[in-house]
């Protein structure tokens, strides 16, 4: 049984129980900061303290700042292929192995009421349930992203908000505001595009967009990126077809579709458009290929980028299946939470500032 960060186990070799993360990842020292030095300073990358930190201060669960209005669902992840020579993760370990994991699909800037009719980027965030604790990769319906550096992040979110005085979001602040960061044009020709509101979560394609470092069992890395290809196709609205559409329409399509018991009929050799699957496809690189990475035109750890499919080839390693809905709206789709640091054993991140950050 995992246990929650706050019951901390002070003598874990005499009670013969392993001390964990809330997410149930291994915790080998449970007493010290991660610092540089003896004295410090403290870093950021120590994912245990912040987690004790943030359950210590936070007892509410007020709406997202950003990715307020989503919907949830939960099912299977499948490996197909055995990705061991490459990561000591077990769920990536041997063709055939099924992980429970659980999604949430989501707008991005505006509230919770909001319609699910908006120009907005989707979030894709899943979290599978590993023997080695939770794994979260939090994604988008994108593969780039409007910035490459973390500390960027906060005033881009005020751009996109509604401007404090009129409560009405106004393109000429976002603009104001991108003008200043050539790199988000990438995201614009998609967000902009007739890729940018999508008709419904299960004809949505995903990305994971950060790069993630998978290391195997002799300590050789490589680095990865993450790709779901629906088995619905994809399908999208223009924006006089959007506004006509039911307030909660994506929310319902899904809850639906899944309630219907379609999905849990599906498989890779027999679905059709009211399932719920995703083809699990990854992209690696070799950080050591002196050649390869010297003859790249973009620097591969920037999430303006995108990866070339032609240089770097998508590999189908799995799918997932969702099946099941929520029991509880409030306790497992509002109360879900991810973390791009939230890993388990085998996987680490990469030097990418925007998964540093």
């Amino acid at each position: 049984m995992l246990r929650p960060a706050v019951l901390l186990l002070l003598s874990t070799a005499v009670c013969g129980q392993v001390y964990t993360t809330n997410a149930g990842m291994p915790v080998d020292d449970a007493r010290n900061s991660q610092t540089l030095g003896s004295n410090g300073p403290i870093l950021l990358q120590d994912a245990l303290l912040m987690e004790r930190l943030q359950v210590h201060n936070r007892e509410r669960t007020p709406e997202r700042n950003v990715h307020a209005r989503g919907a949830a669902a939960k099912g299977t992840f499948t490996l197909t292929k055995d990705m061991s020579q490459y990561t000591m993760a077990k769920v990536f370990q041997g063709a055939g192995k099924t992980t429970p994991i659980a999604a949430r699909w989501s707008t991005v800037i505006h509230s919770k009421g909001s319609p699910e009719f908006l120009r907005d980027p989707r979030g894709f965030a899943l979290k599978l349930y590993t023997e080695e604790g939770n794994y979260d990769v939090v994604g988008l319906n994108f593969p780039v992203f409007f910035i490459r550096d973390g500390i960027r992040f906060p005033e881009m979110i005020r751009a996109l908000k509604p401007n404090p005085l009129r409560g009405v979001q106004e393109w000429w602040r976002i603009w104001d505001y991108f003008s200043n960061f050539p790199e988000s044009l990438h995201m614009f020709t998609w967000l902009m595009d007739d890729v940018g509101i999508p008709a419904n979560y299960r004809q949505l394609p995903g990305y994971g967009v950060h790069t993630f470092k998978w290391i195997n069992s002799a300590g050789k890395a490589m680095w990865v990126r993450y790709t779901y290809k629906s088995w619905q196709g994809e399908a999208n609205l223009q924006d006089a077809q959007a506004v006509k559409k039911q307030f909660n329409f994506a929310t319902m399509d899904l809850y639906d579709q899944i309630k219907s018991g379609n999905s849990s009929k599906c498989s890779p050799t027999n679905y059709q458009l009211n399932c719920a699957g995703w083809t699990f496809q990854v992209q690696m690189i070799d950080p050591t290929n002196t050649t390869f990475m010297n003859g790249l035109s973009f620097n591969p750890l920037d999430t303006s980028k995108m990866w070339p499919t032609d240089l770097i080839p998508l590999q189908d390693v799995g799918h997932f299946v969702f099946d099941t809905n929520p029991a509880s709206q409030f306790l497992e789709n509002e109360q879900i939470a991810f973390s791009p640091s939230r890993m388990v054993p085998g996987i680490e991140p990469s030097d990418e500032k925007m998964l540093q950050t």
